[in-house]
């Protein structure tokens, strides 16, 4: 596996998790519980921390090869 795969996996996982926050926030807005809405904003929170941690890694691998060589990046779009 090179960094530009690698890059993508990342990608892969962030959709993944932004596809987990939003079903939670679309459970949120149906629910009328109060307390069960706070368990989902308690379940939501780490997930976007996870998600903005994951998307930052994979724009910093997609940058390795612009960093080298900027022909590169625009070659693997």
């Amino acid at each position: 596996m090179n960094i530009y795969e690698l890059a993508m996996e990342y990608g892969h996982t962030a959709e993944l998790l932004r596809g987990r926050i939003h079903q939670l926030e679309q459970e949120k807005k149906l629910t009328e519980d109060e307390e069960t809405r706070l368990q989902l904003d308690g379940r939501i929170r780490p997930l976007r921390a996870m998600y903005r941690e994951t998307r930052d890694v994979e724009r910093h691998l997609e940058g390795y090869y612009a960093r080298i060589d900027p022909e590169k990046r625009r070659k693997r779009r």
